[in-house]
């Protein structure tokens, strides 16, 4: 088993050759060519893939080597030479996918899709490091459909993570290269399912127990960066559910940079901080008025009160320019660079390479322990304020709703960090109905906040005003039973163990 830390770009066709031969300008090794047919297996209902593993069997000028993955920037790998272009029961018994190996569950596998890629690689010197570059350039296919692959890969053989980092720098220079966040097998079976354009939801964390807090919130940062950018596509397509998905992915990294922030505070951090709260920014308008029309006023249609259709007809426009902000956003060069620059310091920024002795004690301590600790103090930092619940204002109800999301977003990070028992599941659902009830209360101050601009300084009411007045008079009448639903998840929480 090796374990491998990686990046990819991916390179428009056009630019692939000019960046390869930049590359290939540090090595003073020979260029080895090759031509990579790959199969991937799995069953008809995703097992595998579900698991965050990959089984495929790679042809070389005829030889056969069969490759197991996990998930994650720091993937675990195994791989073995096989004696043709099926995949080797026996030999899968010795690795991550053994829970699957048995004759009945083997026997469900299939073929998938494949990979036809010629292939260039080479070893160059970074630093103190040695870093193997692989130029792809080939198809995807999938039963008639097929998509074009065109990347340059970076995987570190030996030496620092910062040097990676330092010569993914020099491709990220380059205008119209974007991160390879989406693998080979991920976009093969989006195009095996026909949903390559499809929005994407969060994909499970898997952990390691003896890893350290650097490499975890790294395999933590990039499931959130991957969560985020894997729905441009969706976006793109006016998908509310892709703008929802990639708002949730920033999200989960803003939190993550609020939870692991003893470890990374500096300058790159405040940069990543504001990069992301722009894009957040970016999206609101979009999901906001796309969830009062669907949830509130929607509702309200059968029993319509005067002015509900001029309402909705307003929401509806300002929705419609929300999306066309988003799709701006997600195309402009912006973006691009916040995603690239967002990757490259999570691998190797400033807060993984600084010499301060506290830092580096902070990014070596055990992940276990760090994991401890946070869950520890952003609960006992919810419960103090779950106290004082009836004597918040809606400012001080936002607040806590926002820790709450914070201690909930931790819990599913550090799930796979131990065993899985009905305390911990308990005490992740109660967090959930805390949070949907204060969600509930944040809701109502916007919608009121959104009435009173809506006609602040106009000497007539606008057409629908009425009705937003009804619509928000009766969400007026919610906030006493979700305050009540509020505390009542909240004295259950008091009573748990903390997770």
């Amino acid at each position: 088993m090796a374990r491998e830390v990686e990046l990819k770009f991916e390179v428009p066709t056009g630019m692939l050759r000019v960046l390869s031969g930049r590359l290939g300008r540090l090595t003073r090794e020979p260029v080895k060519r090759d031509k990579l047919v790959s199969v991937y297996f799995d069953t008809a209902k995703r097992t595998l893939r579900d698991n965050g593993l990959s089984l495929r069997v790679r042809r070389v000028d005829g030889h056969y080597t069969q490759t197991i993955k996990d998930s994650g920037i720091q993937r675990q790998e195994w791989e073995e030479d096989v004696t043709g272009a099926e995949p080797d029961r026996g030999m899968a018994r010795h690795t991550t996918l053994a829970p699957f190996a048995t004759k009945k569950k083997w026997r469900k596998l299939q073929a998938v899709f494949e990979t036809v890629v010629d292939r260039a690689s080479f070893p160059v010197r970074c630093g103190d490091s040695l870093i193997e570059v692989a130029v792809d350039h080939g198809k995807l296919k999938a039963g008639h459909d097929s998509r074009t692959i065109s990347e340059i890969e970076l995987e570190l053989k030996k030496g620092k993570i910062a040097d990676l980092a330092r010569l993914a720098g020099r491709i990220a220079v380059s205008k119209r290269v974007s991160f390879g966040l989406r693998s080979k097998a991920e976009r093969g079976y989006a195009l095996a399912d026909e949903e390559i354009n499809d929005h994407v939801g969060a994909f499970p964390i898997a952990l390691d127990t003896d890893s350290c807090a650097a490499d975890g919130f790294r395999v933590i940062g990039f499931s959130c960066l991957h969560h985020l950018a894997a729905n441009r596509q969706a976006v793109l397509n006016d998908d509310p559910e892709g703008v929802h998905q990639m708002r949730v992915g920033l999200r989960r990294l803003r939190a993550a940079l609020s939870l692991f922030k003893p470890m990374l505070e500096g300058g790159g951090f405040e940069k990543v901080k504001k990069d992301l709260k722009w894009m957040s920014g970016e999206l609101a308008a979009a999901r906001d008025f796309d969830v009062f029309v669907a949830k509130t006023i929607k509702p309200m249609e059968q029993d319509a009160p005067s002015g509900l259709k001029a309402l909705k007809s307003d929401l509806d426009k300002r929705r419609h320019q929300g999306f066309i902000r988003a799709k701006r956003m997600v195309k402009g060069e912006r973006y691009r660079r916040i995603v690239l620059n967002t990757g490259l310091w999570l691998t190797g920024g400033d807060w993984a390479v600084s010499s301060d002795d506290m830092r580096r004690n902070l990014r070596e301590r055990g992940l276990q322990d760090t994991a401890n600790t946070i869950l520890s103090e952003r609960t006992k930092k919810v419960l103090k304020k779950l106290k004082k619940l009836e004597k918040l204002d809606a400012m001080g109800r936002h607040k806590l709703r926002i820790a709450v999301k914070k201690l909930r977003y931790a819990v599913s990070f550090f799930t796979s960090l131990s065993r899985q028992d009905k305390a911990q599941r308990r005490f992740a659902g109660r967090l959930k109905k805390l949070q949907d009830a204060l969600g509930r209360l944040n809701d109502v101050y916007v919608h009121r906040t959104f009435a009173r601009d809506l006609i602040k300084g106009k000497s007539q009411l606008p057409r629908g005003a009425y009705a937003l007045g009804v619509v928000t008079g009766v969400e007026r009448g919610a906030v006493e039973p979700c305050l009540a639903e509020a505390a009542k998840a909240g004295a259950k929480l008091r009573r748990l163990p903390v997770f």
